[in-house]
């Protein structure tokens, strides 16, 4: 189905993008200086703890400092006892790029995943990666035969000259090139990356395994990064537990989840917590303003607001225009929807599958993998291969993470109408660059009309990622309700 035209941004925002700088060490990640000074301080006195929980919102850097901490413990260019104010991995010895390409034998980074299979085409031989060229044959003699003989002696070929049987004189020039090597598939089975993923028994299985192995030349201390640990399958959670119960000398585990409540208390118990907090919106302002100083301040404003205190992805905001106009079209409606007909919810509906479309397209290769593009990455290659062909296969699960965002930006939008109706001065508004939409339209909202928008998205999420609801009848009954939202008393 052929994607719908892009959604125009709001007059005076300008597309804009700014390349930011890598992190390469402590001191160029944004926020969280609490839990960096915690973790410097166990480095720099050889403290560290068996295992840790990193706990706050998903995509708010909580895997990021892990590995700039396993980069600390293992630098070749910090001797152990740096004081921990001098504690920066210099990013760019052998073991501080391999941890940060993930390509370390003694730092691993789990990842909720779903097992899919592809077929990787790989060649019989080094011959077929060649090109086929053409093959000189000798050629016959020009002039006199060797012995003065009249007829050019011919260029032979086959049995030896003193064999039984004559030889062959065979037509100068190139001969045909020999057959293409056949390719042979080789089925390759891998673990990709999806939000509503879980991390399964094999996969503790063989974080249990890589603790055994000694550790390798030129490593201080091995880390083992679990990301998102609420999602652990039930039946891993206790091989889980009894490695962090006695961890191999040298061993640190660190465990990360935007919802430590449901994370097994067995677990928390063994892990010591540390916290990490979003950023405030004049924070993300003040560092995108250093960072990008050519950007338009408006484009910075809309950034901030989307990224919900998260530079990381306020870093791919910018490099991503269409998903600034998505979520432009996305407000915009529901800004109309104060004043609009109740049959004009079908037709709203039909718009926000549109535009879940169109922010599928603008965040699709976020799913591939940040490699997914460069040619030299063929892991990368490969899992863009199998998520291509499982968006064939059930292109309904994409729908539904998509629409799982859209229907964050909505609750953000009710959310910031019942701040404004309590407090018209509030400086805590998320979608700040609409303040002055959101501040005209709260007075026109109850409060128990609000509380039922924001219930009636969330009921709209439970029945499209738990029910499996129709999508685009669970959109138009979304916006009747919403439309109507405005009319209880």
């Amino acid at each position: 189905m052929p994607l719908p035209p892009a959604v125009p941004l709001r007059k005076g925002i300008r597309l804009v993008s700014c390349e930011l700088p890598a992190i390469m060490a402590f001191a160029d990640i944004v926020g969280h200086d609490k839990a960096i000074e915690v973790l410097r301080r166990a480095a720099g006195s050889g403290r560290v703890a068996q295992a840790y929980l990193f706990a706050g919102p998903p995509n708010i850097g909580k895997t990021t400092v892990a590995k700039q901490f396993a980069k600390a413990l293992n630098c070749e260019k910090l001797p152990e006892g740096t004081p921990p104010e001098q504690l920066e991995p210099c990013g760019i010895c052998h073991n501080c790029v391999r941890i940060e390409e993930e390509n370390h034998p003694d730092f691993m980074v789990l990842r909720p995943g779903l097992r899919l299979e592809t077929r990787d085409e790989l060649p019989e031989d080094a011959a077929s990666e060649q090109e086929d060229e053409a093959v000189e044959e000798p050629v016959a003699q020009d002039g006199p035969g060797l012995f003065g003989d009249e007829e050019p002696a011919p260029a032979q070929t086959g049995p030896s000259l003193f064999g039984d049987e004559p030889a062959a004189a065979v037509q100068a020039g190139p001969r045909k090139p020999p057959p293409k090597a056949k390719r042979r598939q080789s089925k390759i089975a891998m673990y990709v990356e999806l939000p509503d993923a879980l991390i399964y028994t094999e996969q503790i299985q063989e974080v249990v395994d890589r603790t055994s192995v000694k550790l390798a030349a030129g490593t201080r201390h091995r880390v083992i990064v679990i990301t998102e640990a609420d999602r652990i399958q039930y039946n891993a959670v206790d091989r889980l537990l009894k490695t962090l119960e006695e961890p191999p000398a040298r061993t640190t585990f660190v465990l990360t989840s935007s919802n430590p409540a449901v994370v097994k208390d067995t677990i928390v118990s063994r892990c010591q917590t540390i916290k990490f907090q979003p950023l405030t919106t004049s924070q993300m302002l003040e560092r995108l303003t250093e960072r990008c100083p050519d950007a338009d301040a408006d484009t910075l404003r809309a950034v901030a607001a989307m990224a919900g205190g998260r530079f990381g992805r306020a870093e791919h905001l910018l490099a991503t225009p269409a998903a600034r106009a998505v979520r432009d079209g996305l407000l915009t409606m529901a800004a109309e929807s104060t004043d609009a007909l109740l049959m004009q919810c079908m037709a709203m509906g039909e718009k926000i599958i549109d535009l879940n479309e169109q922010w599928l397209a603008a965040t699709d290769r976020a799913l591939a993998g940040d490699g997914a593009g460069d040619p030299s990455d063929r892991l990368a290659q490969l899992r863009a291969k199998a998520i291509a062909e499982m968006g064939k296969s059930s292109p309904d699960r994409f729908k539904r993470i998509a629409m799982n965002q859209l229907l964050d930006m909505l609750q953000s939008w009710y959310r910031d109408l019942a701040l404004l109706r309590a407090a018209p001065h509030s400086q805590l508004v998320a979608n700040s660059d609409w303040r002055d939409t959101l501040g005209d339209l709260a007075p026109l909202y109850t409060h128990k009309g609000l509380r039922f928008a924001s219930q009636t998205i969330e009921n709209t999420r439970a029945d499209l990622l738990g029910h499996n609801a129709n999508m685009r009848l669970a959109c138009e009954v979304l916006m009747c309700k919403l439309i109507a939202s405005r009319r209880r008393r």
